[in-house]
């Protein structure tokens, strides 16, 4: 079977994410996606540029640092904003440009070959007998991310599967590294569980019901981005052998940290529209956009997917203290810059640029001057960047 699968195309979308495709000679393409950990990426890829976009958040918390000086401002902070806004209109407005990424270690290709063997095993033991099976066009919903970390010696899998019977996505993660058991044996762990359909929208702000297959697409790879196993890495004593679990899964919990709550005029009612930063217990998430359809008595919302990592402050160099963190809001807070942006000037931004209106008798948000039209999901880094936010500054002196 495993020479049956072929590695058709391996595409790089952003920072550590890959999509790959397989196929074989009589089936359609299954894409997953691939994350790779910082070891992996330095050892294996050559990245070009990579400070550009990096440097677009850096010149924005600047900008948003000397408007909110006001007229205390300092004269090098007057002048690093003159030369941002020269740049900005000497490139047209342009956002940065993705970095190049390419091989720089051809041995990677025998690590993804052993990882589509793992994962061809694991399909076969969930009763997948060809990649028709689980192809786009068929249902129902599937999704798999390949996690690859220490030079692959500790790569994991998470498979999801939409279960409309029982209104939930099933979810399966796989190590394909060894651990202790029972007995002190070596096994690869598994662990399962269910993400109720309801969940989308308390978590997320998305109904499961509206999503189409490329909003399934991207609520997943979050959802995957939760779940973990905790396993044993050490031998137990006899007397600690209850300490093994069977399903040994665990999840982070999508929390709220930052957001604002205002109120809108829409059909002769004042409803709320709460705009949040979410986060996890490493890092922020996005932003939930959710309001209240008065007229069919319902929720709806969008969510602006972010990059943390270009959101994340740069390191000083010099040796950190240790904080006790009571909470993940607080390592959100301390370690990303995004929550004091959005506290100064991007919230007010995202509430402003948002046009609420009713397609067909539903309500539905989408920003303005966006060409693309209604998304349900989105990236905020296409509409919170420094283009915009020069306009915006602009817009409201």
């Amino acid at each position: 079977r495993q020479r049956q699968m072929c590695i058709r195309d391996r595409l790089h979308v952003y920072d550590s994410l890959f999509k790959l495709v397989i196929s074989n000679v009589s089936s359609d393409a299954l894409r997953i996606d691939v994350v790779m950990d910082e070891d992996v990426m330095a050892k294996y890829f050559e990245v070009s540029d990579a400070g550009r976009e990096r440097a677009e958040v850096d010149d924005m918390v600047a900008l948003v640092e000397a408007f909110d000086e006001g007229d205390k401002i300092e004269a090098a902070r007057v002048e690093r904003v003159r030369n941002i806004i020269t740049r900005v209109n000497a490139s047209g407005g342009q956002p940065a440009q993705l970095p190049t990424v390419s091989v720089s270690n051809n041995t990677i290709e025998d690590h993804i070959i052993q990882l589509v063997g793992e994962l061809s095993s694991f399909l076969t033991e969930q009763g997948v007998k060809n990649l028709n099976s689980i192809s786009e066009a068929t249902s129902p919903f599937r999704y798999i991310k390949l996690n690859c970390s220490s030079d692959f010696q500790r790569s994991s899998l998470v498979y999801i599967v939409e279960n409309p019977a029982k209104s939930c996505f099933d979810i399966s993660v796989q190590n394909f590294f060894e651990t202790f058991g029972p007995n002190n044996n070596k096994i690869k762990a598994r662990g399962t569980a269910e993400y109720p359909f309801e969940r989308t929208w308390k978590e997320f702000g998305l109904e499961h019901a509206r999503l189409d297959y490329f909003d399934k697409l991207f609520l997943c790879y979050h959802i995957a981005d939760t779940y973990h196993l905790e396993c044993q890495e050490q031998e137990l004593d006899p007397e600690d052998t209850d300490r093994f679990d069977e399903n040994p899964i665990a999840r982070m919990n999508i929390e709220v940290g930052h957001f604002l709550r205002t109120f809108l005029a829409i059909d002769g009612y004042r409803i709320p529209l709460t705009v949040a930063l979410l986060h996890n217990r490493k890092a922020p998430v996005g932003v939930r956009v959710t309001t209240f359809d008065v007229q069919r008595n319902e929720e709806t919302g969008v969510l602006l997917s972010c990059r943390d990592f270009l959101w994340k402050k740069k390191s000083t160099g010099e040796p950190q203290k240790k904080k006790k963190r009571y909470s993940a809001i607080s390592a959100a807070q301390e370690d990303y810059v995004i929550g004091g942006l959005l506290q100064s000037i991007g919230f007010k931004f995202l509430t402003d640029n948002l046009s609420v209106g009713r397609r067909g008798d539903a309500l539905d948000l989408r920003f303005k001057n966006d060409p693309r039209g209604t998304r349900r999901v989105d990236c905020i880094e296409n509409h919170l960047n420094l283009k915009n936010l020069l306009l915006f500054y602009n817009s409201i002196q």
